[in-house]
């Protein structure tokens, strides 16, 4: 009605005249920015609510109980509560999945995890007789885990006779640790630094292969929002947002630069945050920032300080298991990390059908993607990769990556040095052939009896 009242002849001239007044042209340009900042501090309300990344700092302290993952006698003990499934918090979201908004989805189909509350004999019998594997990644669908899902929807794990692989992801990824403890997954990704801290706690985990060979992690500031944003160093005593449970692996780092800053709870979008001004710096990955898929170079007001520039290339996302699922089922863990590198063999050389069928997943988690961003954000993760057609070369690390990451570990408070785990007996890069055939040697024996 009113758009109808406006294309009328009167109404138009009219309003022609009065918008050539530069003095009604700057009073509506001024109520119309009055009225944008209304609308701003409105959605960033909801926004920032959930993600106080903006407005207050937690210390280190707070930052490292969020991530303390539970010793085996605190799991025992919320053994016998119920599980909680791994879908999306409840918060202020529930709202707008109230108002016909479609939620973010754990699982592809819309599952959640199973709540079985596994007793001590129920978990030997599930790690001796398995019909499924139950993976669990540290974020939605992302480029990361692509290699996985090829190898799935490719039919590749079918062919190496593995049993059926589900799918999940979860938005609060601090308990996917607890979920694969207590009998709920079977494979879990999440960062090196994630496992180490639990088995520094005396959760029986253990690292299967370590997926990209160099670091993506990073720290970015908006000079042109803050010129004292010259270096590193700049970063002493600020609030600085990192990803809600991600903030092992960056304090780790900062650790030995020996610089201390206020880590910030983020769980809101980093591009959003960032390049909308409302925070001046942030913790990042190269692969999943649009500015590094979109031409960095370009932006002058963007400086970039990567972990790798400082002569630190910590191992990030890792495979984990139980100890007992891998010494039990030496033969799945191995096949599922080969059809993983299978999957990224595909995807190599084939990368546009590798897109399509990423963005089929991120569709069906409820996700907004851009196939040309993820398609730069594929070429990043593949220089990170770093694959080798040789597949028994894949996911390796070495002991030095693993004990400079542990220390600095050490260095930050995130683990005790006596609790420091030794790299034997937290590591075992399945794919290698003389790991796999002593677990299978050491497997012979209990099957005999």
């Amino acid at each position: 009605m009113i758009f109808c009242l406006l294309k009328t002849p009167l109404v138009y001239r009219f309003s022609r005249k009065m918008i050539r007044s530069k003095f009604v042209f700057s009073l509506f340009s001024a109520w119309g920015f009055v009225f944008f900042l209304f609308l701003f501090s409105f959605s960033s309300k909801g926004l920032l609510a959930d993600a106080p990344a903006a407005k207050t700092a937690i210390s280190r302290e707070t930052a490292s109980k969020e991530t303390v993952v539970k010793t085996p006698s605190a799991l025992k003990d919320s053994a016998s509560k119920s599980v909680p499934a791994a879908s999306a918090p409840k918060s202020e979201n529930a709202k707008s999945d109230q108002k016909g908004q479609k939620p973010i989805s754990p699982v592809p189909n819309g599952k959640s995890l199973p709540d079985q509350n596994l007793s001590g004999a129920e978990m030997h019998k599930m790690d001796h007789e398995h019909t499924e594997i139950r993976v669990m990644f540290h974020s939605q669908p992302s480029v990361s885990f692509l290699g996985n899902f090829a190898a799935k929807e490719l039919g590749i794990f079918k062919k190496l006779g593995l049993p059926p692989i589900k799918y999940y992801w979860e938005n609060d990824s601090s308990q996917k640790i607890e979920f694969l403890m207590q009998g709920n997954l079977d494979i879990i990704n999440c960062w090196m630094a994630e496992g180490i801290q639990a088995r520094s706690n005396g959760v029986p985990i253990v690292a299967l292969a370590l997926l990209p060979q160099k670091s993506s992690s990073c720290f970015m500031v908006r000079r042109d929002l803050d010129p004292t944003l010259i270096d590193l160093r700049s970063l002493q005593g600020r609030n600085v947002p990192i990803w809600a449970h991600y903030e092992l692996t960056p304090l780790a780092f900062l650790a030995t630069q020996k610089i201390k800053i206020n880590p910030v709870v983020q769980r809101a979008e980093t591009n959003m945050l960032f390049n909308e001004g409302v925070v001046k710096s942030c913790f990042t990955t190269t692969y999943t920032h649009a500015f590094f898929c979109n031409y960095l170079e370009f932006r002058k007001d963007v400086q970039v300080f990567r972990f790798s520039d400082y002569g630190v290339d910590f191992p990030e996302q890792t495979c984990f298991c139980r100890e007992s699922f891998m010494r039990n089922h030496p033969e799945l863990c191995r096949k599922y990390i080969l059809g993983v590198y299978m999957g990224w063999k595909e995807v190599v050389s084939n990368p546009d059908r590798g897109v399509e069928i990423l963005s089929k997943y991120c569709e069906d988690a409820g996700i907004l993607s851009n196939r040309f961003l993820l398609k730069k954000q594929l070429e990043i993760w593949l220089s990170l990769l770093d694959f080798k057609e040789d597949l028994s070369k894949n996911g390796s690390c070495t002991p030095e990556r693993y004990q400079k990451l542990a220390d600095a570990l050490v260095l930050s408070g995130a683990i005790e040095e006596k609790k420091k785990p030794e790299f034997k007996d937290f590591f075992f890069p399945i794919m290698e052939d003389h790991v796999y055939n002593k677990l299978q040697q050491a497997k012979k024996p209990a099957n005999s009896k």
